[in-house]
């Protein structure tokens, strides 16, 4: 209501000045990036946390827990020292990397750079509660598919998918 009222104060209509807002090109281009580096960055997430997440819970994989663990650690690393942490690694002039790689051959300040370190900080999010959801779901279902015939890739799509779509929804807003 108070933003509404300020320019009302002033002379000015509220709704002329939100619709010159919205013609200004460079709120169109940060509007554009921003959902560029949202979509890519819960694709990643996404990409990495599911298989993850099902490999973790689903198969007979050695040190399962203690791989859970380990791609549970940057949720419990703070956002601000793991943008320092790859700012010094990534920095494209004088980070570790590019120096051992060449100059410029990474870009962490680029948006791709930008969706990666998101991507690898929040994918957390997705497989931990795609991890709840698995251990969950009842296997049976998935075993009637197996004993079926179905192939693992089909099992995952017909039956492990549509279970756990609702909480991948969620954890993917999040």
């Amino acid at each position: 209501i108070k933003i509404y009222w300020v320019p009302i104060q002033f002379g000015k209509d509220p709704l002329a000045l939100m619709i010159s807002l919205f013609e200004n090109p460079g709120l169109i281009k940060s509007f554009r990036n921003t959902f560029f580096v949202l979509i890519g960055t819960v694709f990643i997430s996404n990409l990495v946390a599911i298989p993850s997440a099902w490999l973790v819970t689903r198969t007979n994989t050695p040190f399962a827990k203690n791989l859970k663990t380990l791609l549970s650690l940057p949720y419990a690393i703070p956002p601000f020292f793991g943008a320092i942490a790859w700012i010094f690694l990534a920095n494209p002039s004088n980070g570790v990397f590019n120096q051992i790689l060449g100059e410029n051959t990474i870009n962490i300040y680029s948006i791709y750079g930008l969706i990666f370190i998101e991507s690898s900080f929040l994918f957390t999010f997705i497989f931990i509660s795609t991890c709840a959801a698995l251990e969950q779901m009842d296997s049976s279902l998935e075993e009637a598919a197996q004993i079926s015939g179905a192939s693992p890739v089909r099992l995952f799509f017909a039956i492990t998918l549509p279970l756990i779509r609702s909480t991948l929804t969620n954890s993917s807003l999040l």
